[in-house]
Order: structure tokens, then C-alpha cells, then sequence
């Protein structure tokens, strides 16, 4: 699949997007995925890369496939769904965001995909490593095999909706 993007005439020190859709109608994924993956063709233009994937509520999820688009050629990306997302999903594009504040100033670019793939629990080498997961209070996040851990945020932290968490072994 193939994305042409051009953002020449678009309002500067805005968000700017561009969609490219996988079908007429968001496309069923199959089963319970914790994410996707797919082969992209970048352009380091330095944009961002998501998708967006529609829940059993009818509701949008985005996935962050690449924070910023910074090699050529092909590369395979991974991006991973909430721990409380609503199954069925249904893929309904991939897209491009260019954001302002990354002062990037390619307006233009081609990029192209390939071999979407999903990522099931109990994959191997499926734990997102560096990704950054925001669950509900309290509860269990899990990141496939690799990874099950629990979690609890104390109610005195109201303000606190993401938290970083280091494993330093595994038992």
C-alpha cells in the first residue's frame, strides 16, 4: 500500500494528518490481538506514524507505530493496543501526523506498507520495550509472555495518569 502525503498550504504550528485508509469499510482483525505490526517504507521525514483501529463499542484506539519516521527503507514497526481495549477491532488506517513543536520541515512524502501482522499474547519477543502503556487503576497490565506484572496507584494521586515502571529481574 502506498501513502502520498503532502502538507504544503496546510495551517503551520498545527497538527497536521494524513490518512490513508485500508478500505472502504475498517477491515476485522481476527481473534485477540495486544497489537499489530506491519513493514513501512520510510521516508525519515521525522513524522509520526499511528493507527487507528475502531473498538467493540465503535470507539477509536490509537496506536503509536513510530514516534518518528527517522530511516529509509524498509522497516518492520510495532504498535500496541490498551490492556482494556474492547474486543472485536477493526483496522481502519494508518496514518501520518506531522506535529509542530518537532520543527520538522518536510511538507511532502511518499510512504509505503506491507505485511500487516498481528501480535498475539504468548508471541514471542512481544513486550514493548520503551513503550509507554497507560492502564486503568487498579488492575493487571499485560505484555505477553514475556512480561505479566500487577500494578496499583494510590487514590492520593489523582493527577498521576502515567507512570514509568522498571523491571529490574524476572522470576
Amino acid at each position: 500500500a502506498k501513502l502520498a502525503y503532502n502538507f504544503t498550504g496546510a495551517p503551520q504550528g498545527q497538527l497536521r494528518f494524513a490518512y490513508g485508509r485500508i478500505a472502504a469499510q475498517p477491515q476485522q482483525i481476527p481473534g485477540k490481538p495486544i497489537g499489530l505490526g506491519l513493514w513501512v517504507n520510510g521516508d525519515n521525514s521525522k513524522h509520526w506514524l499511528r493507527a487507528e483501529v475502531i473498538d467493540a463499542h465503535g470507539k477509536p484506539v490509537y496506536v503509536d507505530l513510530a514516534q518518528e519516521i527517522d530511516w529509509t527503507g524498509w522497516k518492520q514497526v510495532k504498535g500496541y493496543f490498551p490492556a482494556n481495549v474492547a474486543y472485536p477491532l477493526q483496522l481502519k488506517s494508518i496514518y501520518v501526523v506531522d506535529r509542530p513543536e518537532d520543527g520538522h520541515q518536510q511538507d511532502k512524502g511518499t510512504l509505503y506498507f506491507d505485511e500487516v501482522s498481528l501480535i498475539m499474547p504468548g508471541s514471542a519477543g512481544t513486550a514493548p520495550k520503551g513503550t509507554n502503556v497507560v492502564p486503568e487503576v487498579p488492575g493487571t497490565l499485560s505484555l505477553g509472555a514475556e512480561l505479566d506484572l500487577g500494578y496499583s496507584f494510590e487514590r492520593t494521586a489523582p493527577f498521576l495518569d502515567m507512570a514509568s515502571i522498571k523491571v529490574n529481574s524476572i522470576v
